[in-house]
């Protein structure tokens, strides 16, 4: 330790004026690895309420609501369902009716959205994971069946991109098992 207390004066404010300008030398900034967010304008990918031609069949033919499914059975010892996951894609594909272009790139590694439930027919539990991966154990969205709709922004990885299968997964779980929910996924950035 420097006592400054034993130098000359001149000695003592020059020594501080080293010092002071020392603790702010500049750094040169180190380069970012990882990914890098790409915002798009917010874009419909997924509405269950109508038909989707670039969704996965039936969902391309028939209008089809997410199915009330009870847990699985390492969640809890009641009634049980398989995990039976309800699969789409978000990769190169147009909006929810087949117009136009949501800007997600087949070599995008994760996928920003806002999903919407509406009108859920049951309480219950919503979850969302990259296709051929483990369902998780957290919910996006937990709707009650008094709300008309309810929406929470995700962030989910994405597995590696196959033309024929399906980006993510979803789940509608509910007990008691009285009817389905209605999605709307809406894109609003990516990952690459």
């Amino acid at each position: 330790m420097i006592r400054l207390n034993i130098l000359p004066g001149l000695a003592k404010w020059t020594l501080l004026g080293v010092l002071a300008v020392g603790c702010f030398v500049p750094v040169t900034a180190q380069a970012q690895t990882g990914y890098s967010f790409y915002a798009v304008t917010p874009c419909r990918v997924v509405d269950t309420r109508a038909l989707m031609p670039q969704q996965p069949a039936p969902r391309n033919t028939t209008v089809t609501i997410l199915p009330p499914l009870y847990p699985i059975a390492s969640e809890w010892g009641g009634p049980n369902d398989p995990i039976n996951p309800q699969n789409f894609k978000v990769r190169g594909v147009g909006q929810w009716d087949g117009t136009g272009d949501c800007g997600v790139p087949t070599s995008a590694v994760a996928v920003s959205l806002n999903a919407t439930l509406v009108t859920p027919g049951s309480n219950g539990n919503f979850r969302i994971w990259p296709y051929g991966g483990t369902m998780p154990t957290v919910s996006t969205l937990n709707p009650l069946k008094t709300d008309t709709a309810i929406a929470n922004g995700a962030i989910v990885p994405l597995p590696a991109y196959n033309p024929s299968n399906p980006d993510i997964s979803v789940r509608f779980t509910a007990y008691p098992k009285e009817s389905g929910v209605h999605l709307v996924l809406d894109v609003t950035g990516y990952f690459q």
